[in-house]
């Protein structure tokens, strides 16, 4: 007796789902805390935080080739979008990057020449990142999306 090809593809499908579906209900997911809450307004990118962070780099880019990039060695920088240059309507992305205060171990410490000079510790890198609209060179708010779609309901 031999058994048909797509009778055995189901059972080794159907194998694998259940297989696939006990592993997955082990993970867990973890809700990240932002490092930093927007604070957007007009044309200025601004963040507060209660973290305290050095060697802050943030970013924004946007259409048609906008770039601007700040730097702080204590705390979250801002910027002034105009003073990059024109902002054109559309989706701007912005960008955090910083160090921590909190020293962790480096898991795999090469050797980088530095004999007993070298480090085995670093400061914890810390990211976040999100993106915004600018409607008429101004940066729009949609603090709630049921509210817009109230207003245009109406």
């Amino acid at each position: 007796m031999t058994i048909k090809l797509p009778i055995l593809l189901a059972v080794s499908t159907i194998a694998f789902s259940i297989s696939t579906y006990s592993q997955a209900k082990n993970l867990k997911i973890i809700e990240a805390k932002p490092l930093a809450f927007e604070q957007l307004q007009g044309t200025r990118v601004d963040f507060s935080s209660k973290k305290s962070m050095t060697n802050a780099t943030l970013s924004v880019t946007g259409p048609n080739g906008f770039q601007a990039s700040v730097f702080s060695k204590k705390g979250v920088p801002s910027l002034d979008m105009q003073d990059f240059g024109s902002l054109d309507d559309g989706v701007y992305k912005y960008e955090i990057k910083a160090a921590d205060h909190e020293i962790i171990k480096i898991r795999d410490s090469l050797n980088n020449g530095r004999g007993d000079n070298a480090s085995t510790f670093v400061n914890k890198s810390l990211s976040q990142s999100g993106h915004f609209r600018v409607i008429d060179g101004q940066i729009a708010h949609f603090d709630n999306i049921d509210e817009q779609q109230s207003r245009m309901d109406q």
